[in-house]
């Protein structure tokens, strides 16, 4: 292989719908090509599509990848999260031997540790979302059955109590949000053997800001974080068993 072929890339692109921009296509270009640019490599061939990230059967992806493998070229993206929102697909594209990948927002001397991390973290903030939501949407419901009020999801009229706003106010809880995120994240890669230290390690690698946003990642705070979390769960499984319990329809 020659030095030019070398610093060639083929490059992956994903968006889940034509709504909401924040992974649109163009940007999640501009982002690979500013990482290419100052890295001295180039973008041998482009593969971009609109899919779901939790469809495993992804035509351009495929291609993407069967492609990289045939010319012995790194697959570049602008994040891990692009290749999917699947932990199973994700380690399948991780530990093909016969694949390279670089994700722009990690940087070319991303382990797999860090990999990890980055889809571990994206898997966990779709699954709290989905959670959240479903919890504010339950809290909603029973309110408005309480109250003799026909519960009417998707209801134009946004300042009624029995409306989606209530699962959005739940999920702007950010606070707790995020430490359930990083909590998840901990919880994951310390099934998979890693202790508290090196999961810091990483983190202040990868330059992952602490749940508050200031200061540096310790074991210490990974075990606190972790703690609430397992609480947060806990106490999660509770409220869902007690809502369950009480549902008027169940009556």
């Amino acid at each position: 292989m020659s030095q030019d072929q070398k610093k060639e890339l083929i490059a992956y692109c994903r968006r889940s719908g034509s709504r909401g921009q924040k992974w649109s296509i163009a940007r999640q270009e501009e982002q690979i090509l500013s990482f290419a640019s100052s890295n001295g490599l180039t973008v041998k061939e482009w593969f971009s599509e609109t899919a779901s990230g939790m469809n495993d059967e992804r035509e351009e992806l495929a291609k993407a990848i069967e492609t990289a493998i045939k010319f012995g070229l790194p697959l570049i993206v602008s994040s891990v999260s692009r290749f999917g929102r699947k932990l199973s697909k994700l380690a399948e594209i991780i530990e093909n031997p016969n694949l390279q990948i670089i994700c722009a927002d990690i940087g070319m001397t991303a382990n797999f540790l860090q990999v990890c991390i980055m889809s571990i973290f994206a898997a966990e903030e779709r699954n709290l979302l989905s959670r959240r939501t479903k919890q504010g949407l339950q809290a909603a419901r029973n309110k408005a059955i309480a109250e003799g009020r026909r519960f009417n999801i998707g209801n134009p009229v946004w300042e009624r109590d029995d409306c989606l706003p209530e699962a959005w106010r739940v999920n702007r809880a950010k606070g707790r949000a995020t430490a359930l995120i990083y909590g998840g994240l901990i919880n994951k890669l310390r099934d998979l053997g890693y202790s508290y230290q090196a999961i810091s390690r990483e983190l202040n690698e990868i330059k992952y800001k602490t749940p508050s946003g200031k200061g540096r990642w310790y074991a210490k705070s990974a075990i606190n974080i972790h703690k609430r979390y397992l609480k947060e769960i806990e106490e999660d499984e509770r409220r869902e068993e007690a809502s369950i319990s009480k549902d008027p329809l169940e009556l």
